[in-house]
């Protein structure tokens, strides 16, 4: 009552909103009255602020998630603040207390007279907020996409990239001149799954070696398969199996699509297989295929696949792998016996997985003397002439050598036999050369790394040349030397008397009118004086 017939109407509101304001004078209203007034919000409370969003405790790497600032005033009122103010967060481990500090203050207390208990756990949380608040201040802001809702909500998307357990750090700056104000509740647990395991983010190890160094029959092909999200965070590959999934534009309208509605079999825990697929359910399997084709729907791989193709055919090895202690991570170790190349082939979802394929190669093992084996020439088993077997090393995979180096010792066994003598080709073959002098039976005894071969000894039949041999022997720049001097100067006086430049060359070896060759048509008998040919 100002005492001048007015007076001053004063009203403290908490609520925010409109109100109907009445002033009456003995229960009437005077005139404006009543009269509609907005209590409009006061300033930003920090303190009072409201959080909440899924992406405060959980999210997955690579999704947004979001995070709802609902801005209050004192009284808890959502009240819109200022141009001014602005927010950040940041996505931190853990904070952890350092081990020696703890020693220390264990060693500390336990000199004290007066130890608390209850006093020891408020220090330790003083620290620990002390060492939050340090850090906090510190922390970049992670980028975000953040918009004005209605009624001062502010709606923070951000992303997370690796998996694990975090610290979600949230602040805001009211004035716009830099100084934090942390968020009631922060720092919130965050919890970071991996996402979908994807054939770019995971990986193959072990394949560098075997591409650089080849492997050696018997032993064992040892790779590594890593799953990892597009962020490289570990994670299990999907169960092995088909799904149906909307078709791309531009497929084809006969594509078979099988049902959704199918158990899908999977990798077992210790990685021993994949799980039989079941029967569908609910409906025949042309009825549904029928509807699914219908809504524009395939049949999609997923989950991981492991092939071998092999010198001779393509091998799904997918069975072979075993799951390791990590997660997403898995071994292949396989046995390989035939030499050649190899390449190994890993998908997921049908793409190939980093590093995939894997091509190697597989070299013969140690050669086996029970397994290698001795075979005769296209030469004629006639005496006089250098004869030459060969012998193809293997292992004991069967394996064809493709290396020399072994000890290869020989000996021939017969009526006229000269010392067997050996030529390592370095190609995994040997030469075993002897020359018979005299008709009959011969015996060749080879031995491989002094393990006699397969077959040893082995039996060669040795005759006088015919005819037709000693034109094969000529053909094949192989000679026949005669013991009867009389008929080889014979035959090679009547080679030099019919010979003239129309007839043959100066060497005497063109072909002569008759058909003869002047080296190849020498008649008479062969005595038993080797004639080693190159």
């Amino acid at each position: 009552d100002n005492e001048d017939g007015t007076y001053a109407l004063q009203w403290i509101g908490e609520v925010s909103g409109k109100y109907e304001l009445n002033v009456t004078i003995s229960d009437v209203n005077v005139t404006g009255s009543p009269t509609m007034l907005t209590l409009l919000p006061a300033a930003p409370d920090v303190p009072k602020c409201e959080i909440s969003g899924g992406g405060l405790s959980d999210a997955v790497a690579g999704e947004k998630v979001t995070v709802i600032v609902k801005c209050k005033d004192r009284f808890s009122n959502p009240t819109t603040p200022g141009t001014s103010m602005s927010f950040g967060l940041a996505v931190a481990p853990p904070v952890e207390k350092v081990e020696g500090e703890k020693k220390g203050k264990g060693d500390k207390n336990k000199g004290s007279q007066s130890h608390n208990p209850m006093e020891e756990e408020k220090r330790e949380k003083r620290a620990k907020e002390a060492a939050e608040e340090a850090g906090a201040s510190t922390l970049p802001s992670k980028d975000f996409d953040g918009s004005w809702l209605a009624e001062g909500e502010y709606e923070i998307k951000y992303t997370a990239e690796k998996a694990g357990d975090y610290e979600l750090h949230l602040w805001c700056d009211t004035e716009g001149n830099g100084v934090r104000q942390k968020l009631p509740g922060s720092p919130f647990q965050l919890h970071v799954v991996a996402a979908k395991a994807s054939a770019s983010g995971s990986l193959i190890t072990g394949g560098d070696v075997v591409r650089n160094t080849p492997l050696t029959a018997g032993e064992r092909l040892e790779l590594g398969i890593h799953f990892r999200d597009d962020f490289g965070n570990a994670c299990a590959p999907p169960a092995r199996g088909k799904v149906v999934a909307a078709a791309a534009a531009g497929a084809d309208d006969d594509e078979t699509v099988t049902p959704s509605r199918m158990r899908r079999g999977g990798m077992s825990p210790d990685g021993k297989g994949l799980a039989r697929r079941g029967s569908m359910v609910g409906g025949s399997k042309k009825e549904v295929t029928a509807a699914a084709a219908g809504a524009g729907k395939k049949e999609v791989e997923q989950g991981v696949e492991a092939k071998l193709v092999t010198p001779h055919e393509e091998e799904v090895i997918t069975d072979k792998l075993r799951q390791g202690d990590s997660v997403g991570t898995f071994s292949l170790s396989y046995e390989l016996q035939v030499a050649g190349t190899y390449q190994a082939h890993f998908t997921l979802g049908g793409v190939p997985i980093n590093g995939s394929p894997v091509s190697f190669l597989i070299k013969p093992a140690q050669p086996s003397g029970r397994l290698s084996t001795l075979h005769p020439p296209e030469t004629p088993s006639v005496i006089g002439v250098l004869y030459e077997l060969t012998l193809i090393a293997e292992d004991k995979y069967t394996n064809r050598l493709d290396r020399g180096g072994a000890n290869v010792q020989a000996r021939a066994l017969g009526p006229s036999a000269s010392p067997a003598t050996t030529v390592d080709h370095q190609d995994g073959t040997y030469g075993v050369r002897f020359t018979a002098g005299a008709v009959g039976e011969y015996r060749v005894e080879v031995r491989l790394d002094n393990v006699k071969i397969k077959g040893s000894p082995h039996l060669i039949l040795f005759t006088e040349a015919t005819a037709a041999q000693k034109k094969q022997l000529a053909a094949m720049g192989a000679g026949v030397q005669s013991t009867v001097e009389g008929e080889v100067a014979e035959e090679e006086h009547g080679e030099l008397r019919d010979a003239s430049p129309e007839r043959g060359d100066s060497d005497g070896g063109s072909p002569l009118p008759s058909g003869r060759s002047s080296k190849a048509g020498r008649r008479g008998s062969f005595g038993e004086s080797p004639v080693h040919v190159s």
